[in-house]
């Protein structure tokens, strides 16, 4: 099993971001923090050798 961490810090709540996110394998986390930051948090787990969804 392999995974991945991520952090992307946005101005904004990137909404739109989430459903992609989901389609592709990963499981997010966000909280606005202040007026302009959202980090947004995105693990992917990878289990054994199978093929894995696109990222595009």
């Amino acid at each position: 099993m392999e995974r991945s961490e991520s952090l992307l810090v946005n101005s904004f709540d990137p909404e739109p971001l989430y459903g992609v996110l989901v389609d592709c394998g990963f499981t997010y986390e966000t909280k606005q923090v202040a007026a302009d930051e959202w980090p947004v948090y995105t693990t992917r787990i990878r289990i054994g050798a199978g093929k894995q969804p696109d990222v595009h």
